[in-house]
Parts: structure tokens; sequence; C-alpha cells
């Protein structure tokens, strides 16, 4: 799982960003919905599957360059990526990604307890 995550990462850093293949792909296969928010959601505790996985999802929501190819779509399929959060807001997506925030926020120099 970790592997494939990172193979993400990967071919999108490669993808053309006048074609974005990779990501269409990506946004054709629904992977938001079906493979990266349910691993937020099933394997919270687990750091580097959601770490790598929120670096995907960065990747999939990345800004439309405005003169790359079928920019209309690509915001679609953005769009589609961060409806994925809330289709089941009662699972947690939101809440894993608000979690990895705090901790990161936590452990700042200037941040005291009643702050974090």
């Amino acid at each position: 799982c970790l592997g494939c995550l990172k193979d993400l990462q990967r071919f999108l850093r490669k993808d053309d960003p006048d074609t974005r293949d990779v990501f269409f792909k990506l946004g054709a296969f629904e992977t938001a919905r079906k493979d990266l928010v349910p691993l937020l959601i099933h394997y919270p505790q687990d750091h580097a599957i959601v770490y790598n996985s929120l670096k995907v999802l960065t990747f999939l929501t990345m800004p439309v360059n405005t003169t790359s190819a079928r920019p209309q779509e690509q915001q679609q399929l953005i769009d589609k990526v961060k409806e994925a959060f809330l289709l089941h807001p009662h699972e947690g997506a939101m809440t894993v990604v608000a979690d990895v925030a705090a901790a990161a926020l936590s452990r700042h120099p200037r941040m005291s307890e009643e702050q974090a």
C-alpha cells in the first residue's frame, strides 16, 4: 500500500503539466473517492499511510494552470476530489486531516498546550 502511494506521488511529479495524463487517469478511476479517502478513514493511526495519502491528494488538488489542456475538466476533477472528503462526514476523513494538522502544530516550539 505504502509503495503504491509513493509510486502515485512519483507519477504525479513527473506528469506532463500541459496534458496531465496521470492526473486525468486517476480522476477517471476515482482514486480519491475509492482509495485515498478510505485509507484515511480506515488507517488513521498509520502515520505513513495517512501522510502519503495526503501527499497524493495534495497533488490531485493543485490549482489548474489555465494554459494547460482541458482546464475546465481539470477543475471538475479537483472538485470531485474535494467532494470525496465530504461524502461520508461521519466516517471522519476530515477529522483525520484535522488531527494531522493539530499534531504538527502542537510540536511547534512556540505553541503552548492551551493553544493545541
